[in-house]
């Protein structure tokens, strides 16, 4: 499946330390795109190694920013999907309207 191999490509070049990562999705309600993710994905995400490694960590653009998330940009488009690793955001991507996943931006 496309979708979930472009993910694996973003946790798995993203998490190369090994150490504590997660996948950050942000999301709003009445995201389309959110709800497509967690019907197809979502599900299957914990089981894949690539959940392992960067579990699945939701937050609401809609609602208050997380403290522990206030050193990284906040962005406006949903679903966004931010690897963190070891509390540093380390790479993004932004779904496009197929849910192909483009404007993925190493930070390394």
């Amino acid at each position: 499946m496309r979708k979930s191999t472009l993910l694996a490509v973003l946790i798995l070049a993203g998490a190369t330390s090994g150490k504590a990562a997660e996948l950050v999705m942000l999301e709003q309600p009445g995201c389309v795109w959110c709800a497509r993710f967690n019907a197809e994905i979502a599900p299957a995400w914990p089981k894949t190694e690539e959940g392992a490694r960067a579990p699945l960590r939701r937050v609401d653009i809609t609602e208050a920013w997380p403290e522990d998330l206030d050193h990284i940009q906040r962005e406006r488009f949903t679903p966004t999907f931010i690897l963190m690793d070891e509390g540093e955001r380390s790479a993004a991507c932004v779904a496009t309207r197929e849910m192909s996943f483009s404007g993925f931006q190493s930070m390394s």
